[in-house]
């Protein structure tokens, strides 16, 4: 059972950006494992373990509850359904636990296949990478940088290991491609989201950096994103300029810019949400009220905000709710920062860096109005927190192909 777990865990990290809801085969799969033996696997299941799993649940519940209100049940249930079985998930990791190479191989993998996928698309003459299906260039993009900073937080995971040669390259590799993905991408939201999440990196890991190591790392950071503004091909010179002509032309007065259209999507979602403050007008009823104070926003069907986006369509329950999802895995995994354990430490560089970075894309674009968005947040923060319970220093013999034998701390 657990070489099962194993590939779930794998799955939902490696496959999730390549193929249109690459997350569903995971979760299936999971739910059914939790139907094995679950009298064993609720007696492993700590107490503490099923914090992420209600409160994922009842972030689901209120959004659904909220969405019929509003008459809008149906997408609120197809938006929100997985996330009813996070229970079961957390049941399904408990026991027994796969090794962490399932883990780390899977963030690998991911970060690499979404580099390698952005390329293709670049050669073939396409202006952003995205991602398949209805993965646009903002959602694949973001996800893979997050994708590429899990990777080098696992680094000191992969440092500990007895093969701490090839797990470093495999993991500097997916941190490449998950950053090649998100430049090719051309996710500008990203980009300003990185003040944000470097300080993690920090707290994490630079409290034992000399200041030598610290400059440069940090002038390495900034040789690298000199160098890839200065290669025409990576297309961010012409995504920040646009951005800049942009911001440009709205302080100049001009309101048929890009930028205007996001600021004043904001403002009259400030507006809505002050004329029902409690309950929100809904997803139909927030979109066609925008539509009529501002026909121009039309086309945009969501308040590229997730904060504003949860109170003005479902209401203060919905984004109270929505606050706690943000802030539980701070509270969880922040003291995990500290640990003299690696593997403990790079699970909790990655815990804190899940909220702190769909906060930060959440600024400028509504990632949870989205199933992806969802399933990739409460998915990966449930799969790292049943491995932070269970503290897997030493990859089990025989679980994954990456792993051959026990390795130490």
């Amino acid at each position: 059972m657990s070489y099962l777990t194993g590939i779930a865990v794998w799955w939902w990290w490696a496959l999730l950006l390549p193929f249109p809801r690459g997350w569903l085969p995971a979760l299936i799969l999971l739910s059914l494992l939790a139907l094995w033996r679950p009298a064993e696997r609720v007696v492993a299941l700590k107490a503490s373990a099923c914090w992420p799993a209600l409160v994922v649940m009842l972030f689901g519940l209120v959004w659904m509850a909220m969405g019929a209100w509003h008459g809008d049940a149906g997408p609120a249930w197809a938006l929100t359904w997985p996330c009813l079985l996070a229970l079961p998930v957390s049941l399904a990791l408990s026991s027994p636990r796969p090794s962490m190479a399932w883990l780390w191989s899977g963030v690998a993998v991911g970060g690499v296949a979404s580099g390698a996928w952005g390329s293709i698309q670049r050669l073939q003459g396409e202006a952003r990478a995205e991602g398949l299906g209805s993965l646009d260039a903002i959602l694949f993009g973001n996800l893979a940088l997050l994708l590429g900073l899990c990777c080098f937080a696992g680094l000191g995971w992969a440092l500990s290991q007895r093969r701490r040669r090839g797990w470093g390259v495999l993991l500097l590799a997916g941190g490449v491609g998950g950053l090649l993905a998100s430049l090719l991408s051309g996710t500008r939201g990203g980009w300003v989201t990185l003040p944000l999440l470097l300080p993690v990196f920090y707290a994490g890991y630079g409290h034992r950096a000399t200041a030598r190591q610290l400059v440069g790392g940090l002038g390495l950071v900034l040789i690298l994103g000199m160098g890839a503004y200065a290669v025409p091909q990576t297309g961010i010179q012409d995504r920040l300029q646009l951005g800049m002509g942009h911001v440009s032309r709205y302080l100049d007065g001009e309101r048929g810019v890009e930028v205007a259209a996001r600021v004043m999507i904001w403002q009259t979602s400030l507006e809505l949400i002050a004329a029902r403050p409690l309950t929100g007008w809904g997803e139909e009823g927030a979109w066609q009220e925008r539509s009529r104070r501002y026909p121009s926003l039309t086309r945009y069907h969501h308040a590229h905000n997730d904060l504003l986006e949860a109170w003005v369509t479902r209401g203060l329950p919905g984004v109270l709710v929505l606050i706690a999802l943000y802030l539980l895995p701070l509270r969880l995994f922040w003291p995990g920062l500290r640990a003299g354990d690696p593997a403990r430490k790079s699970l909790s560089v990655c815990g804190v860096l899940l909220p702190v970075a769909f906060f930060g894309f959440g600024l400028s674009y509504s990632f949870m109005a989205y199933p992806v968005g969802i399933a990739a947040y409460c998915g990966w923060l449930l799969v790292l927190w049943a491995y932070w319970q269970g503290n897997e220093t030493k990859a089990s013999q025989g679980l994954s192909p990456l792993a051959r034998r026990p390795t130490g701390r």
